[in-house]
């Protein structure tokens, strides 16, 4: 699943956010990235003991690339 700052409706804290009933668990390591980038994308994994998604690693959108 991909999840920008506007999907998670640009949290200033890490915390559980629900996603298109989907639980997403946004952790303050993302939150660093969409500061510095809000058009940031990160992918995030599901985690089958927690049922929830976390964040995992993200894709920069740049303009003129």
């Amino acid at each position: 699943m991909k999840v920008s700052y506007d999907d998670v409706r640009r949290t200033k804290t890490a915390r559980l956010v629900m996603i298109d009933g989907h639980r997403v668990r946004v952790d303050q390591r993302a939150i660093k990235v969409w500061r510095k980038n809000p058009d940031a994308v990160f992918n995030a994994v599901l985690d089958s003991h927690t049922r929830e998604y976390r964040m995992s690693g993200h894709e920069t959108l740049r303009s003129g690339d």
